[in-house]
C-alpha cells in the first residue's frame, strides 16, 4: 500500500476512533429528545432540529394545520410553552474525549425564538433571536454521568406583547388581518405572526442543530469575504476567524485559490480565550480569472477557496499517544471500525413476531428505553421479543457489542413501512416515526403507492401513511458499507471525522474528487481490502503503544513519523469556500448623465406625447420638476439637464442590466419543512422565467446556504434585505446589540456567494413613518429611532465588512443626498416619488390594464394583484363544501382586505362580464360552476395587470424621464394555500400570471399597444448585441376559422411585414399607425370583432437560436366583446423522452417517458386566455395565451412533478380540460 494511501487512511484512523484531543465534536441533536408542552399533558420524542407543531401533526394529535381552518384549530399550539429535553452520558468514551478538551461550547445553530438553555439546572443561555446562532462555553457544568439539557421556549405572541407594553414609549405594529402578536418586539420572521398573503401561526421550535464543540487547539469559527475592483485589478479581502482555547496557541494560517495558484501564509500567535481575526489580501488580474456573470450574459464562474489552520504543538502529540474510546482485550486481533460498522443493524418487528433486518442504519428517533451489552444476536432478538414495548433494536457485534431496544410512538390509524434489504416492505400499524423526513408528503391513501414512492426515491429507507399524507424517512445511517472496494458513506461519525460522496473528509485533510478505490479488478480489490485491515491494525498497535511519538527508533520510525503527521493533520481545521469575480455597482446619476450611460450611441429614446403616463404624481415623464422647483415641459431640454431626479440601475462587470424578477416569501409555516429539493424547484421556476433577480423579502428569513449556492450557480442576482419591515422598530442598547449580531452573522454568511448584489435595510419602513399616528405626531423621535437601527447599526455593520456592497437603507426609499465612507445624509421624502430610488407600487382603485396608473418609476422592487391559487391546490387544503364564492372560506384566505370580494369584483367589472350574483345557495351545480369562474377570472386579471405594467416598464428602460431598469413582482412563491400575489402557487403550480411573465422577461420582446389614436409596435432587446428583427402585424378577425384555405390567405396578407435592428440593452419604438388605418386593412374589421396580433423574431448572433416574441392587443375592454366559441380541442398526446428535447412518437400508454406528455392545443375560433386543468402536479411549456388563433395551433409539453411517480399520455389526456373566456363569460356586450 502507498505511504500517501496509508497516511490517509491513518488520519480517518486516528478521527474514527476519537484519537485526537485537539478537536471533538458531538451531535446533541442527532440523539432522541424528549418535547413536553407546558403542563405535560403532551409528551412525545424527537431529533432535532423540530417544531412542536409538525411533531404533533405526525403523532395525530392535530390534524394538518394547513387544512380549512386548521390555523385557528391549532392556535392553542402557538399559546403554549414547550420544553425539549434531553438526557446523555457524560461517562461514555466520546464524552471523556469532549470533557478533557480545554475548551467545550455548547452551540446552537437556531432556536425560534424566546428561550432559555438549562444545563444541569444553571441557565447558560437565554436566547430571542430566530436570526442568530448562539455559542456558550460549558466545560465546567459537565459532569460524569447523566448530563441534562433542557431548552424552554415561552409562545413569541405573548412575549412580543409583553415586551411591547414595556417599552417607554408606543411603538406600533402592522396588525394583518387574522394576526397575532406585536412582530416588531420579536426576533423571528414578522410574517409568522400572520400577513396579508399567510396564515399566522406564530409557531415555537428549534430550527438549527444543537452540538457540542471541544478543542485544544485553536480551531476555525468562521470567516468572511470582500472584493473590489481597482482598475484591472480585483482586490479580494478575506478574513479568517479562530476560537481560541484558555492558553492560547500558535500555528500557521494558509489561505488560497489554488486554481489561481495564489496563498497567504502567516504565523500566528493566539494568546488569549477568544475569536481572533487575520486578514489576507490578494490581488488578482481582470485578465487572468473568468467573470462571474447574471443569467443571459455570461458563464457564473467560481473558484475555491481553502482556509487552513495547523497548530504548532497538536494536542493529540503532546501527550506522546492517542486516547483510543474501546480498549481492545489481550491478545485479541485487533477488529477494524469497518468490520464492526458493517454489522450493525437494525431490526423491526411484525406481527408474526418474526424480525426483517435493515442493515447500515439506525433509529435514534425511535425511543431507546433499554440497553444492553451483547454479542449474541439471537439474544438480542430474544430480548425484544420478550418485551412487550420493543418495535425496533440495533444490534452491534463485536468487542463492545451492543444491543438497544427501541420503541416507537403510537398514532392510531398509521402505517409504518420499513423497507428492508430484499427491497420488500414490513408494515406495522399504529407507530409512526418522528423526523428524518425526506421531501414532502405525497397526498396518497395507497399503502402500494407509498411504497412505490419510497422504492423510487434517493435514501428512503421507510415511510409513515397516515390521514391521506405518504410521508418518506431517510433515518440515520449507522455504518460505513463496503461496496465494490469503495468505502462509502454511512456515518457511524465520530470525533469530527466524517464521510461523504467524492471522497474522505477530515478537517484540514480531504481527498477528493471520485472517493479512495482500493484497487481496480475484484482481485485486487479483495487484496487491498485485506490489506486494509492489516494496516488499520497496525494503526490500533501504534495507537496504544506507550511509545512517545516525538521518539524515532529505527525499526518504526516510518510509522511515527506517519502517525505525528496525521496527528498534526487530525488537529488542524479548515473551511472551503467559493468566490466569483464581478462588480456591482448601483448607479444613481443625474438624469442627463444616466441617459448619456444608458442610450447607445445616436439614440435619444423615446416619448409619449399624447397624454397617457399621466399618474397621481404627476410625473408623466412629458413634464418634470426642474432643479428651480419649477414644473415644465421636458423635451424643451434637448440633452435632459432640467430633469429632476436620480438614476437607480445595477451594472455588473461594466455591463448596465435590466433587472427581472421577484419577491420571495417563506416557503413554509415552519422552516424545518422547506427541503432542498423544494428550494431547487423554486429557483429553477425563476430561471424558466427568465428571471436575473430575486429579492429576499424584509418581513422573512434569511435564505438557508442551499438557495445562495443554486444563486451562485446559476447566474441569479439577489437582492438582500435584513429582516425588518413595514412598522417602527425599537431602538434600546440590548435591542441594538441583538440585531448588530444577528446582521453580522449573516452579512460574514452572505459575503461568500457573489449573486449577493445589494444589501437594503429593511422592507418599507421609511414609508411607514408615516402611516401610524405617533409616528406621524413625533418625527423627530422615530426618524432618530430608523438612523440607529438602520444606519448607524446595519449600514456601519454592512460598509465595515463588505464595503464595496450596495447599500439602501429601506426599500422603497429616496435614497440619500450623501452616501459615501464619511457620512450618510438621508434624502427623506415620500417613498412613493418615481425621481429618486426604488418605488413599491400598489392601486387598488385604479385600472390595473390601464398603463398610464403605474408610475415612471426608476426601479419597481414591488407592485402586484391578487389572486387565488390553481384550483387543483385550493382543493387540497379545503373541502367541497368550501368551495362558493359567497363561502366563508373564501374570505378566510384572502387576508388582504376586510371586504376582499368587494375589491376584486371592482376590478374585474372594469374588464369582464360577470354573473349578476356569486351566490347559488340552493344550486350546488350553479354555485361549482361561479366558483371555478370567480378563480378563473381572478388569474386572468392578474396576469392582464402584471402584462401592462411590466410591458410599460419594460419599455420605459429607454425614455429619458422614465430609465426605468427592474421589475421585481410581488411575489415569487406561496407560504399556503391562500390568495396572493404570487405566480406559483403553494403545491408548486403556475397560475397564468407565470407563463406571462416568462413571455414578458424574454431577452427580446415584442409589445403592441394602444396609444390615443395610434397603434405603436415597440421592441425590448436586453442583449448586450444588436439584434436584426423580424416583425409581422396581422389583424385577425374572432369569426376565422381553421379552414386551411382562409389560413394561407391570412398568411400571404398581414397588415405590415418588416425587418429593424434593435440596439443592444435597449427599447425602441419601430412601428406605429393609426388604429383605424390599420383596422381597415382587414375588410369588415372594427374594435369589438378584431384584434391586433404581432410576431417578432430574430438572433443575438449568427450561432444563437432564433427567439421569437409575440403580443396580441384587444382594442376594447374584453367585456364590450361577444366571444365566439372557440371549441378547444386536445389531441396528439404522445410522451417526452427523458433524453430528448422534443417529442417523439411512441405508444400514447407508454410509462417510460417521465420527462413529460406532448400534445396539441387548438381551436376553431379564436380562443380568448386559454388555461389549461389538471389535477396532475407539474407545468406547462406555455399557458394562459392572450388569443390563440385556429390557424396557429400549439405544441405544448407538460412536465410532472417530481412527486409523480409515473406519468402516461393516455393518464394526462384523461385528466386535462382547456378552458377560456368564452366559458366564463357572462350574458352579452352591451346588456
Amino acid at each position: 500500500m502507498a505511504r500517501t494511501d496509508m497516511m490517509l487512511l491513518l488520519v480517518l484512523a486516528l478521527a474514527a476512533f476519537g484519537a485526537t484531543n485537539a478537536k471533538t465534536v458531538i451531535s446533541l441533536g442527532s440523539q432522541t429528545w424528549t418535547v413536553e408542552n407546558g403542563n405535560r399533558s403532551i409528551s412525545a420524542s424527537t431529533t432535532l432540529p423540530a417544531y412542536p407543531l409538525e411533531i404533533l401533526r405526525e403523532q395525530g394529535i392535530i390534524e394538518d394545520p394547513l387544512y380549512r381552518f386548521g390555523e385557528l384549530a391549532t392556535r392553542w399550539v402557538a399559546l403554549d410553552t414547550w420544553s425539549f429535553s434531553l438526557i446523555f452520558d457524560g461517562s461514555s468514551p466520546a464524552m471523556q474525549q469532549l470533557r478533557s478538551q480545554k475548551q467545550v461550547l455548547l452551540k446552537l445553530g437556531g432556536v425560534d425564538t424566546f428561550a432559555s438553555v438549562m444545563l444541569n439546572g444553571k441557565e447558560i443561555l437565554e436566547a430571542n433571536n430566530f436570526h442568530r446562532q448562539w455559542s456558550v462555553p460549558v466545560k465546567q457544568l459537565l459532569v460524569d454521568g447523566d448530563n441534562t439539557v433542557v431548552i424552554t421556549i415561552k409562545p413569541a405572541a405573548a412575549e412580543s406583547e409583553r415586551l411591547q407594553a414595556e417599552h417607554p414609549y408606543s411603538i406600533p405594529a402592522l396588525r394583518q388581518m387574522g394576526a397575532v402578536g406585536a412582530y416588531t418586539f420579536v426576533r423571528k420572521p414578522a410574517s409568522d405572526l400572520g400577513w396579508d398573503w399567510g396564515p399566522a401561526y406564530a409557531a415555537s421550535g428549534i430550527h438549527g442543530d444543537i452540538e457540542l464543540l471541544g478543542f485544544s487547539n485553536a480551531v476555525l469559527g468562521g470567516s468572511f469575504m470582500s472584493q473590489a475592483k481597482r482598475g484591472d485589478t480585483f482586490e479580494v479581502t478575506i478574513t479568517s476567524e479562530l476560537l481560541v482555547p484558555p492558553g492560547g496557541d500558535s500555528g500557521q494560517l494558509t489561505v488560497s485559490i489554488p486554481a489561481l495558484n495564489l496563498q497567504d501564509k502567516q504565523a500566528v500567535d493566539l494568546d488569549t480565550a477568544k475569536t481572533a481575526s487575520f486578514v489576507s489580501t490578494f490581488k488578482v488580474n481582470a485578465s487572468d480569472v473568468e467573470l462571474w456573470w447574471p443569467l443571459g450574459y455570461g458563464s457564473p464562474s467560481l473558484y475555491n477557496v481553502s482556509i487552513k489552520y495547523t497548530p504548532d504543538s497538536p494536542a493529540c502529540g503532546a501527550a506522546g499517544k492517542v486516547q483510543q474510546q474501546q480498549q481492545q482485550q489481550p491478545g485479541r486481533r485487533g477488529v477494524s471500525r469497518r468490520e464492526r460498522a458493517q454489522q450493525q443493524q437494525v431490526a423491526a418487528t411484525s406481527a408474526d413476531g418474526a424480525f426483517r433486518i435493515l442493515s447500515g442504519v439506525d433509529l435514534p428517533g425511535a425511543l431507546t428505553f433499554k440497553k444492553m451489552n451483547t454479542d449474541s444476536l439471537a439474544a438480542c432478538q430474544k430480548w425484544c421479543q420478550e418485551t412487550a414495548a420493543c418495535q425496533f433494536y440495533t444490534f452491534g457485534p463485536g468487542p463492545d457489542a451492543f444491543c438497544w431496544l427501541k420503541r416507537a410512538p403510537k398514532l392510531a390509524g398509521a402505517i409504518f413501512g420499513v423497507r428492508l434489504d430484499d427491497g420488500k416492505y414490513d408494515l406495522t400499524e399504529g407507530v409512526t416515526l418522528n423526523g428524518f423526513n425526506l421531501g414532502r408528503a405525497k397526498n396518497t391513501s395507497s399503502v402500494q403507492a407509498c411504497q412505490a414512492h419510497c422504492s423510487s426515491t434517493e435514501n428512503c429507507k421507510m415511510f409513515v401513511l397516515n390521514a391521506g399524507k405518504c410521508q418518506l424517512k431517510e433515518p440515520t445511517p449507522g455504518a460505513y458499507a463496503l461496496s465494490a472496494g469503495v468505502i462509502t458513506p454511512g456515518s457511524y461519525a465520530m470525533g469530527i471525522t466524517s464521510v461523504t460522496p467524492g471522497g474522505y473528509a477530515l478537517g484540514g485533510a480531504s481527498v477528493t474528487p471520485g472517493g479512495y478505490t482500493l484497487g481496480d479488478t475484484a482481485a485486487a480489490m479483495e487484496a487491498e481490502a485485506k490489506d486494509l485491515d492489516e494496516f488499520m491494525n497496525e494503526v490500533i498497535e501504534i495507537i496504544n503503544s506507550d511509545m512517545p511519538m516525538t521518539e524515532e527508533p529505527a525499526d518504526i520510525t516510518g510509522d511515527a513519523e506517519d502517525v505525528a503527521a496525521a496527528c498534526a493533520a487530525a488537529a488542524s481545521s479548515q473551511l472551503s469556500h467559493r468566490i466569483g469575480f464581478r462588480t456591482v455597482e448601483l448607479v444613481r446619476l443625474p438624469i442627463a448623465e444616466a441617459v448619456k450611460d444608458l442610450f447607445p450611441a445616436g439614440h435619444k429614446g423615446w416619448d409619449v406625447e399624447s397624454s397617457f403616463g399621466v399618474n397621481k404624481t404627476n410625473w408623466d415623464g412629458s413634464w418634470a420638476m426642474t432643479r428651480t422647483g419649477r414644473w415644465d415641459h421636458f423635451p424643451k431640454s434637448s440633452d435632459n439637464s432640467d430633469i429632476e431626479g436620480e438614476s437607480f440601475y445595477f451594472k455588473i462587470n461594466g455591463v448596465p442590466i435590466y433587472m427581472k424578477g421577484a419577491n420571495l416569501v417563506p416557503l413554509h409555516i415552519l422552516p424545518t419543512n422547506v427541503s432542498k429539493a423544494a428550494i431547487h424547484e423554486l429557483m429553477q421556476y425563476a430561471l424558466q422565467s427568465n428571471m436575473n433577480m430575486i429579492r429576499i423579502w424584509g418581513g422573512g428569513l434569511y435564505p438557508v446556504d442551499d438557495l445562495f449556492k443554486f444563486t451562485d450557480e446559476n447566474g441569479l442576482l439577489v437582492w438582500m434585505e435584513t429582516m425588518f419591515a413595514c412598522a417602527p422598530y425599537p431602538r434600546d442598547p440590548d435591542f441594538l446589540q441583538n440585531v448588530a449580531t444577528e446582521v453580522t452573522q449573516q452579512v460574514h454568511r452572505a459575503s461568500w456567494h457573489p449573486s449577493v448584489g445589494v444589501w437594503a435595510g429593511n422592507n418599507e419602513i421609511e414609508g411607514s413613518l408615516g402611516w401610524y399616528s405617533e409616528s406621524r405626531t413625533n418625527k423627530q423621535l422615530f426618524a432618530g429611532d430608523y438612523i440607529a437601527l438602520f444606519v448607524d447599526t446595519i449600514r456601519n455593520i454592512i460598509k465595515k465588512d463588505q464595503p464595496s456592497m450596495a447599500f439602501v437603507d429601506s426599500s422603497p426609499s429616496n435614497g440619500a443626498i450623501i452616501d459615501d465612507e464619511r457620512q450618510f445624509v438621508k434624502r427623506w421624502g415620500e417613498d412613493w416619488d418615481p425621481r429618486y430610488g426604488d418605488v413599491h407600487h400598489y392601486a387598488y382603485d385604479a385600472d390595473c390594464e390601464d398603463y398610464s396608473t403605474y408610475p415612471k418609476a426608476k426601479f419597481i422592487s414591488e407592485f402586484g394583484s391578487q389572486s387565488y391559487p390553481t384550483f387543483a391546490t385550493y382543493a387540497e387544503y379545503t373541502a367541497p363544501s368550501d368551495w362558493q364564492v359567497d363561502n366563508y372560506m373564501t374570505g378566510f384566505r384572502n387576508r388582504r382586505f376586510a371586504n376582499g370580494l368587494e375589491v376584486l369584483e371592482t376590478q374585474f367589472k372594469r374588464h369582464f362580464r360577470l354573473p349578476a350574483t356569486w351566490s347559488a345557495p340552493n344550486d350546488p351545480e350553479e354555485a361549482y360552476k361561479l366558483f371555478r369562474s370567480f378563480f378563473y377570472i381572478t388569474h386572468m386579471q392578474q396576469a392582464r395587470c402584471y402584462e401592462a405594467a411590466i410591458n410599460y416598464w419594460r419599455r420605459l428602460r429607454s425614455q429619458p424621464a422614465g430609465l426605468t431598469m427592474g421589475v421585481l413582482y410581488w411575489q415569487l412563491n406561496d407560504i399556503a394555500a391562500f390568495a396572493s400575489w404570487s405566480g406559483y402557487d403553494y403545491e408548486g403550480r403556475w397560475k397564468p400570471l407565470a407563463y406571462a411573465v416568462k413571455r414578458m422577461y424574454a431577452n427580446l420582446q415584442v409589445q403592441a399597444i394602444q396609444d390615443g389614436p395610434q397603434t405603436k409596435i415597440f421592441l425590448v432587446n436586453d442583449h448586450t448585441t444588436a439584434v436584426n428583427t423580424s416583425v409581422e402585424v396581422s389583424v385577425l378577425s374572432l369569426s376565422d376559422s381553421a379552414d386551411a384555405a382562409e389560413c394561407a390567405v391570412q398568411q400571404q396578407q398581414p397588415a405590415a411585414l418588416f425587418t429593424v435592428p434593435v440596439a443592444p440593452l435597449f427599447a425602441e419604438m419601430v412601428w406605429t399607425m393609426p388604429t383605424e388605418d390599420l383596422l381597415a386593412t382587414r375588410k369588415g374589421c372594427t374594435k369589438t370583432t378584431c384584434y391586433i396580433s404581432v410576431t417578432a423574431s430574430g438572433k443575438a448572433s449568427p450561432s444563437a437560436a432564433e427567439e421569437t416574441s409575440e403580443s396580441q392587443l384587444f382594442l376594447v375592454p374584453l367585456k364590450d366583446i361577444n366571444l365566439p366559441d372557440p371549441e378547444l380541442q386536445l389531441s396528439e398526446f404522445r410522451p417526452l423522452r427523458p433524453s430528448q428535447n422534443s417529442a417523439e412518437p411512441a405508444d400514447s400508454d407508454s410509462v417510460d417517458s417521465p420527462a413529460g406528455v406532448t400534445f396539441t392545443l387548438k381551436s376553431n375560433r379564436p380562443a380568448v386566455l386559454t388555461n389549461l386543468n389538471t389535477k396532475i402536479k407539474g407545468r406547462f411549456s406555455d399557458d394562459a395565451f392572450t388569443a390563440l388563433h385556429p390557424c396557429q395551433p400549439r405544441s405544448i409539453t407538460f412536465y410532472p412533478h417530481a412527486s409523480v411517480e409515473q406519468l402516461t399520455a393516455a393518464q394526462l389526456k384523461a385528466d386535462l380540460a382547456a378552458e377560456s373566456l368564452f366559458d366564463h363569460q357572462y350574458g352579452m356586450a352591451g346588456q
